[in-house]
């Protein structure tokens, strides 16, 4: 059982792991094929789609498959489960389609509301494929054919997208608009193939009604507390949509010249979550085994914030170094260079709290994660109605760098006990970094490597990246930093 336990907890692993990548993949061919105002237009709804497809590939289950293994009435569990998840998106369907144009315009924008059409579609079927998940996910004996669910979705999603950008020539609006019925799509495939694999799920379906307050409550609480504390860079986003056009309107800009401000401004989100994928492997492999003693819980917990480190400070050091050639060989051209830049510190900080809020969720602390990302949440609100109308879309980015800050801090303060690192790792971390910085920077300012075309962008980037690994790789060695997470 415990072997398959494993290999189950490593396919997931895996396919959140190939999500991430392919959630990026696209979203490169996207903007340069349908363009700058193209690209907003995806991400002003992009985070409302995935956080509300999270709900159903993780949370959700979750919550109700650990209900199932704590309780001997699993039908009862079920049931219940499907009455609060269908009849909350039965309602907000119905209200979305009632009052797009509403929606539409607190996003700053009346011609987004066509894009609501396939959200109201998808929340329709999100209850039935949360059921099926939370059953699978309740066995060792089907967990990984969640994981396959997962992949076959996003598959399936990226391949309808792709689809589109290629082979459709209409306004950008329209592109939109069909390129989310991708996600609509992702999750009818990944239904089919979980009600074919199983088949006696779909008799709970048939039976009369059945609920429990006590269980619903429960199951509501828990898995919107997850969904939260899983989501931090999503939540960002959702709030940059609500504020961004809002306020650089209110500035004084056109809405033209906005929408191409905050798509230039979401190639962001991106770089960062593909600079942090190792994190997430990592405290799946690792944080199982902080449940021994004491000793070696802190031991552990230290050594993944040290790995954590060693290989985040140089992915942000070197974003912020190369941003040109990564701006210019992904999206084309090199706009909002500065803002991206400071972006950049993003990577480091975002790595920290995702790194710190796992292990407080590993804690069952999550009510105290909790409590403080909604606090984060707030003061990134207010911070950018105000930041971004007096600096433009800078103002968001030290926005999210305030409130990863704070949340970082207050992640730490929870974790006193468990953190105590050591200033001397950390002053050889910092050594290393820097020596790569320098000789990286003497790199850049001292060759002539023909810029012209994007791939001469794409190269010089491939070798700067090859030049700055082999050069940290080596300080580190000679520093000894490997030595001091030898309890991993």
């Amino acid at each position: 059982m415990e072997q398959k336990l494993v290999k189950g907890a490593l396919f997931l692993t895996l396919s959140s792991f190939i999500v991430k990548l392919l959630s990026f993949v696209y979203k490169v061919p996207y903007q340069n094929v349908i363009g700058n105002e193209g690209f907003y237009v995806f991400q002003q709804l992009y985070p409302f789609f995935t956080i509300t497809v999270s709900s159903a590939v993780f949370a959700f289950p979750y919550v109700i498959s650990n209900q199932i293994n704590r309780s001997n009435d699993k039908e009862l569990i079920l049931k219940t489960s499907l009455i609060i998840t269908l009849l909350p998106t039965l309602i907000f369907s119905s209200s979305i389609l009632l009052f797009k144009e509403r929606l539409a315009w607190m996003l700053g924008d009346q011609l987004l509301s066509r894009l609501f059409y396939p959200y109201a579609l998808l929340l329709i079927f999100l209850p039935f494929l949360i059921i099926i998940r939370a059953n699978l996910y309740s066995s060792t004996k089907t967990n990984h054919l969640v994981g396959k669910s997962i992949l076959i979705e996003q598959f399936f999603r990226v391949f309808f997208i792709l689809f589109i950008i290629v082979g459709l020539q209409s306004n950008v609006y329209k592109v939109g608009e069909i390129a989310f019925y991708g996600f609509f799509i992702g999750i009818i495939t990944s239904l089919i193939y979980l009600i074919i694999k199983s088949k006696k799920m779909i008799r709970v379906l048939n039976y009369s009604i059945d609920f429990d307050k006590k269980i619903a409550k429960s199951i509501i609480i828990k898995a919107l507390i997850l969904l939260t504390c899983t989501s931090i860079l999503l939540l960002f986003q959702i709030v940059d949509s609500l504020t961004i056009i809002n306020s650089l309107t209110l500035a004084g800009e056109t809405l033209s010249d906005a929408k191409i401000l905050k798509s230039v401004y979401d190639r962001g989100l991106p770089i960062v979550q593909t600079a942090v994928f190792f994190v997430s492997p990592l405290l799946a492999a690792l944080l199982p085994h902080a449940n021994t003693k004491k000793l070696q819980n802190r031991k552990i917990i230290n050594g993944i914030i040290y790995v954590v480190l060693v290989l985040a400070l140089p992915a942000a050091i070197g974003s912020f170094l190369f941003m040109e050639q990564i701006n210019r060989s992904l999206f084309i051209d090199n706009r909002l260079e500065s803002v991206l830049k400071l972006n950049s510190i993003n990577i480091l900080l975002y790595s920290l709290v995702l790194t710190t809020s796992t292990i407080i969720e590993h804690k069952n602390n999550h009510k105290y994660l909790f409590l403080n990302i909604v606090i984060v949440i707030v003061i990134k609100l207010i911070l950018n109605i105000i930041l971004i109308v007096k600096y433009g879309v800078i103002g968001a980015v030290i926005s999210s760098s305030l409130g990863l800050s704070i949340l970082l801090l207050s992640n730490i303060f929870i974790l006193r006990k468990e953190i105590q690192l050591n200033g001397r790792i950390i002053l050889k971390i910092l050594i290393a970094n820097l020596i790569m910085a320098i000789l990286l920077i003497l790199v850049k300012s001292n060759t002539n490597f023909p810029l012209e075309t994007r791939t001469d962008h794409f190269y010089y980037l491939l070798l700067c990246v090859l030049f700055g690994v082999s050069t940290y790789t080596g300080v580190s060695i000679l520093l000894k930093i490997h030595k001091y997470y030898k309890p991993l």
